[in-house]
């Protein structure tokens, strides 16, 4: 029997999706970079990214962050450098 991995879903699981951190202020998490989620041009797809960062919202959400019901309080950072075999999007207060 496997171990569930943190946050385990079919999607989450399909993207690959890697949760190096986690605590009430931050979630560090990595996509790797496969042919899974690249678009035909051979660039990450964009629904990649929101999904990544949609999970990542959750899981702060889930820690008590207080999310206004406009969304105030839950600013998020996409940070993609050429060349990486990852790319990394993170949460801040």
């Amino acid at each position: 029997m496997t171990t569930p991995r943190p946050h385990d879903n079919p999607f989450v699981n399909y993207l690959d999706l890697q949760f190096d951190e986690e605590d009430v202020d931050h979630v560090v998490c990595r996509l790797p970079v496969t042919d899974a989620v690249r678009n035909r041009t051979g660039q990450v797809h964009a629904g990649a990214f929101i999904a990544m960062a949609d999970m990542m919202a959750s899981i702060l959400a889930r820690q008590g962050i207080e999310v206004g019901p406009k969304g105030e309080g839950f600013p998020l950072a996409i940070d993609v450098h050429a060349g990486r075999k990852a790319v990394r999007i993170f949460s801040r207060r």
